[in-house]
Formats: structure tokens, C-alpha cells, sequence
């Protein structure tokens, strides 16, 4: 196709498998610095299979690009119908709220056993209503 540029359909080319997923080993400051670039942090999340590489059109069954629209940023759209979704759609993700890495960093904390107190200074979270639980206010 002339004059259009190559879409992406891939977010990532590289996929961790479940043996190496099982041995991650990863800082508080590195997650932090992963998400200060929001194409590096898809790829991340990809790579530790939180959310699809790649989505199917649900309309005409083609594959979609990733794109970023002012309306929500993680998104694919297709190019054939114009249906688009969200990068979270069929993943954790899908009906929270917050946003990934929020839920990624409060699921951080909860790994290694953090005060909720700690947990609501660091990510400036009042509650986690879609987890079904309200921090007390102090």
C-alpha cells in the first residue's frame, strides 16, 4: 500500500516463557523506570504475559495495529473497519480502574508484604473498590 506507513501489530517480539517467568526477580526502582515510557512499558507487560502481543479484529477477523488515541492511549484499532480495543481487553486488567501500573506496583507491594498505609502514600490510592476493599482513612 503506497503512501501509508507500516503499522505495528506486535507490541513486542519477545515473549518470556513460564520457566523463566517462575525466576523474575525485579526492583522497586526498575518498575518505576520502565513506566516512564509508555511503549516500553506495553513491551514489558507483554513480555511477562500481563497483557496480548497482538489482537484479531472482532469484526472482520483481521489483525489490528497498536495505536495511540487521545481517548485512551492503549489501544489497537483496525485498519480494515476501524473497530478498535483496548490493550487490556481479555487480560487482568480489563475491568479495573486503576491503571496498569498502579495495579502492577500495589500488586508489588502486596508480594512483599507492605503496610496498606505504605501502599496508598506511594501510589495515592483511597481505595481498591475494584478489589473489593476500602483503605481506612487515618
Amino acid at each position: 500500500m503506497a503512501g501509508r506507513s507500516a503499522t505495528q501489530i506486535n507490541i513486542t517480539p519477545v515473549v518470556l516463557p513460564a520457566a523463566q517467568l517462575a525466576r523474575i526477580d525485579v526492583t522497586q526502582r526498575q518498575l518505576y523506570a520502565v513506566m516512564q515510557d509508555k511503549h516500553e512499558w506495553f513491551q514489558w507487560l507483554v513480555r511477562h504475559r500481563l497483557i496480548r502481543n497482538n489482537v484479531d479484529c472482532g469484526t472482520c477477523r483481521r489483525p489490528m495495529a497498536l495505536v495511540a488515541r487521545r481517548e485512551c492511549n492503549d489501544g489497537f484499532s483496525c485498519r480494515q473497519c476501524n473497530t478498535r480495543c483496548s490493550i487490556r481487553t481479555g487480560s487482568f486488567f480489563a475491568n479495573c480502574d486503576l491503571t496498569t501500573d498502579k495495579i502492577v506496583m500495589t500488586m508489588y507491594y502486596w508480594v512483599y508484604e507492605a503496610k496498606c498505609t505504605h501502599v496508598t502514600l506511594f501510589e495515592s490510592l483511597t481505595s481498591w473498590a475494584n478489589f473489593g476493599t476500602e483503605f481506612p482513612q487515618e
